[in-house]
């Protein structure tokens, strides 16, 4: 993980810490550990003050995982068992996935027009057919259609997160839009295990996904390959 590190002003330090995060890095070293930048998000932040009043503002970092703010001696003790918890859990989830052809698993998600506005403002797409109702039905659609790769990127959901699961690389997709999707639709994506190749250090596996609406029309297909390393996966029964 990369963890960043801020100090208070050390106005009234009551211990150390120099020396205590000195001795904490030599028991974590697989970590990164940076100097926080306040405007950027971390894995964990990592705040030192030097005495247990920890005036320092915090309200501002952003952690994806937690943010820790130490003042004592005694508190870095327990940061310390904490983080031997954290790497403790990181070995319990090494443990490989089977993966078998045919396996297969499905995510469901309802779309609003709000996801379009919020797609648009992460990608840029500010097209007015997603986001206008007058621009859209003037086009001939019901009204604005959600992004049509925002629909079909459920299929990597399913990938990603359930099966084959975490650790997954996408190499190469091929995806066909059959249907729109409006706001209200309920969408459910599912994936199968088509074919797998069998290589030194890794597995490559076949995909074939599909959306379907609420109504069992189909409104996407898609053909992925995907990279799975030996490390995370191996083949079942």
């Amino acid at each position: 993980m990369q963890i960043a590190i801020k100090y208070c002003g050390g106005c009234n330090c009551t211990y150390q810490r120099g020396h205590a995060i000195k001795h904490f890095k030599s028991l974590f070293p697989e970590h990164n550990y940076v100097v926080g930048n306040e405007n950027m998000v971390y894995d964990i932040w990592l705040v030192i003050c030097g005495c247990e009043k920890k005036c320092v503002e915090v309200q501002k970092l952003v952690a994806s995982v937690r943010t820790f703010v130490v003042g004592s001696e005694a508190e870095f003790q327990k940061l310390i068992i904490e983080f031997k918890q954290f790497r403790n859990q990181d070995h319990q989830a090494v443990e490989k996935k089977k993966i078998r052809i045919h396996g297969e698993a499905s995510y469901t998600r309802t779309f609003y027009w709000e996801d379009a506005h919020t797609f648009s403002r992460l990608t840029g797409d500010s097209s007015r057919l997603h986001l206008n109702y007058d621009f859209a039905q003037a086009h001939l659609f019901e009204g604005p259609p959600i992004h049509s790769i925002l629909v079909s990127s459920l299929m990597s959901t399913v990938m990603s997160t359930k099966f084959p699961g975490e650790g997954t690389v996408l190499l190469e997709e091929q995806v066909n839009y059959k249907k729109q999707v409006y706001s209200g639709d309920t969408v459910t994506a599912k994936v199968v295990l088509e074919e797998i190749k069998e290589y030194a250090s890794c597995y490559i596996g076949t995909f074939k996904g599909e959306c379907i609406n609420q109504n069992q029309e189909m409104v996407a297909q898609g053909i992925y390959h995907q990279y799975l390393d030996k490390k995370f996966f191996e083949l079942g029964e």
